[in-house]
């Protein structure tokens, strides 16, 4: 995780171009926010994941996951019914949304209202979800 796509390319592949590039702590390590000694979740933001549906859950449970590992202050993700308690028990730090829908997403909840939203993990294909998004 630590080898750069400049690295990579310089000592290994010096005439090819590539499309993607690996970053490393040290490309990252430089956009990461100090914390204070008296900072709390509210100084890092308060972000919407809109993910999940009847038994894609896990999706949502790793993107809420990775959001506060990353550094975000507060999360709250918006979830059928039926992953409400799944999301409670395996990220007990994440505030949790329910859709009134028990399988899959038939609101968007407040968007506007966060300083960054995630849309995706676990959401399925169902028509009436991609309807919703379009008349957003």
């Amino acid at each position: 995780m630590g080898i750069t796509a400049y690295r990579v390319k310089r000592t290994c592949y010096p005439k090819h171009q590539f499309l993607f590039f690996l970053t490393g702590k040290r490309e990252v390590a430089p956009l990461l926010k100090k914390r204070n000694k008296f900072d709390h979740k509210g100084t890092f933001g308060h972000g919407l994941l809109i993910a999940g549906s009847y038994g894609k859950m896990g999706a949502a449970v790793l993107g809420a996951s990775s959001a506060l590992r990353t550094g975000i202050g507060l999360i709250t993700c918006h979830v059928p019914s039926s992953g409400v308690v799944i999301l409670q028990s395996v990220v007990p730090e994440a505030m949790v949304e329910s859709d009134r829908n028990e399988n899959h997403l038939s609101e968007l909840g407040n968007p506007l209202s966060f300083g960054a939203v995630g849309i995706g993990p676990g959401i399925g294909t169902d028509l009436n979800l991609k309807k919703l998004f379009i008349n957003f």
